[in-house]
């Protein structure tokens, strides 16, 4: 059940220096209302997202094609309101084609990622920072999901990327507060190293190494 979540991030005061631009998205669907509060904080899941493996998202690669494909979208509707594998899910995602989509399943739709990050930089925040996700196996409840549009299987996110991204999650992790040796231990992760299967998320093309050094580097010394 929902707890009247509204976490969010105060990025200008926890990252100054910083100077992109930050979009409040928190009421992109209804079912952003209906998440659960996660627990403790204990990583920062990144990942990749609008590439050919998300066709309808493709087409865009912005904030407001993200959010068409996971609430309108059966594969990404799909997603993010039904149990189980990704395989299981396709005969559903089928017959949601050809009838429309359940109201019940729209109604609870969501972006599942807390942030999107694009190209130019710019951040959307999408969910409460207590909500949770639907993004990484075993840090939904308790993980944070940080999403930069592109395809880091073949190209590099821009520079301008990479600056936002560890803005967000320097921010993130001084703005949840704790000791500066209990924000060390919070768990900088790319989606793959949360998975059994690698997925070539965020990609091989990602600096997931340069960001985790950038991050810790930015942080108080313990």
């Amino acid at each position: 059940m929902a707890q009247n979540l509204v976490g969010l991030l105060d990025l200008r005061t926890y990252q100054p220096g910083w100077s992109g631009s930050f979009v409040d998205r928190r009421d992109h669907a209804p079912g952003v209302a209906q998440r659960p509060q996660r627990t403790p904080l204990k990583g920062i899941v990144l990942h990749r997202i609008g590439d050919a493996e998300h066709a309808p998202v493709a087409e865009g690669r912005d904030v407001d094609s993200i959010i068409r494909f996971f609430t309108q979208d059966p594969e990404g509707v799909a997603t993010v309101t039904m149990d189980g594998s990704y395989d299981s899910k396709v005969p559903m995602m089928e017959k949601w084609r050809a009838s429309g989509i359940p109201a019940a399943n729209l109604a609870r739709a969501f972006v599942p990622y807390a942030f999107l990050i694009e190209p130019s930089g710019a951040v959307s925040q999408m969910l409460p920072l207590e909500a949770v996700g639907a993004h990484a196996p075993g840090y939904n409840q308790s993980g944070i999901g940080v999403a930069f549009i592109g395809d880091f299987r073949t190209d590099p996110p821009t520079p301008a990327q990479v600056d936002s991204g560890v803005a967000v999650c320097v921010a993130l992790l001084l703005q949840n507060g704790g000791s500066p040796l209990a924000q060390r231990h919070v768990q900088i992760l790319g989606h793959d190293e949360t998975r059994p299967t690698p997925k070539l998320c965020p990609g091989p093309n990602f600096p997931l190494q340069q960001i985790k050094q950038r991050i810790m580097a930015a942080l108080p010394t313990p």
